[in-house]
Parts: structure tokens; sequence; C-alpha cells
């Protein structure tokens, strides 16, 4: 099942634990995986050389954990910010586009997704919770609520003519819901 990030928590909540929760999920996913790869799309330093890794993960766990957590700070400390980098675990090769990986980061949390079962996704929650991260972190695709595109000017009006929606996470609609049943 492919679950999406709950962007309510990175866009709206000032200092969200960003690092921590990419720490604790690529751990947790990374276990589960063979291959990766990662790459810097936005480098803090230009001259900086790699700016893509790409292969097997070691086999031993504490190996893997070590190479995984080497993994996340070398991103996180050679990008600009948070988001612009890419990271994709999955338990086959990395090697096509348009394959869904068990964990996908394509350039931003927007595009962040896990490809978990129910049981994996209900461990990692609960992993998340022990670290006091929301459970909520990611919600399954089919729980996003997308409505005509809201506004009462002429240009709403004209998106909602030409079919045009919004799309809302869970927590963002949670907020929104009010607006649109007023």
């Amino acid at each position: 099942m492919i679950y999406l990030a709950e962007v309510f928590y990175w866009r709206e909540q000032k200092d969200f634990p960003f690092r921590t929760v990419l720490e604790v999920t690529v751990q947790w996913v990374g276990e589960r995986c063979g291959y990766y790869l990662a790459e810097i799309l936005a480098p803090r330093d230009r001259s900086q050389r790699p700016l893509r890794r790409q292969g097997s993960l070691p086999a031993e766990a504490t190996e893997r954990a070590s190479f995984l957590g080497e993994l996340v700070g070398w991103l996180l400390d050679s990008s600009l910010g948070n988001e612009p980098l890419r990271l994709l675990l999955d338990d086959q090769p990395i090697v096509r586009l348009g394959s869904t990986p068990k964990l996908a980061f394509y350039d931003s949390v927007d595009t962040w997704t896990l490809n978990l079962s129910e049981e994996e996704f209900s461990r990692i929650q609960a992993l998340w919770s022990q670290h006091s991260l929301p459970t909520d972190l990611f919600y399954p695709q089919s729980a996003g609520v997308c409505v005509p595109w809201p506004g009462r000017g002429f240009g709403a009006k004209l998106l909602r003519l030409l079919g045009m929606q919004k799309c809302y996470t869970p927590k963002q609609w949670e907020r929104e819901r009010e607006f649109h049943n007023g």
C-alpha cells in the first residue's frame, strides 16, 4: 500500500524535527531493503563531489545501520536545506523510473512516499511513537481529499469550470473542512 507524507507537520509546524523523522524512518525501512539511491539536488558547496551514490546496502545489520546513518547525514549536511535531496530504498535494484520503492523521497516532503504492507506500516507507526513522533506522519494514499477549486472570485470560478481541484492531506482537510462546508 502506498502511504504519503502528511505535509501538515513539515509545512505548518515550526521546528518540526525533520532530521529525526528521516533518520528513524530510513533506518527502519532500510532494514528491509537491499538497495539505495541517494542524490544531493542542491549542494551546499558547488564543488562537492560526489552528488550521487547508488548501490547495494551492506548485508550485516550493524554495518547497514551505520551506513544508513552516514548516508542520511551526508544528504542533510551536504544539501542547502532539508528537502532538495533524493533518497530511494528498495528490496530490488533501483534502476528504472516508474517503479515504487519501499521509501521514495524524490525531492521534497510533498513527494515522500512509503510502499509498505499494513503490518509494516503499523510497526513503523509504533517506532515513531517510541521516538515521540506523531503516528500519522504518513497516511494511505486513498485518504487524501480533493475538492473543486475553492474561492468566490472569477479566477476560482474559472478553475472550477476547467475541472481543477485542490487536494488536501487528512490533517489539512481537518482544518479546511469548516470552510468548505460553510
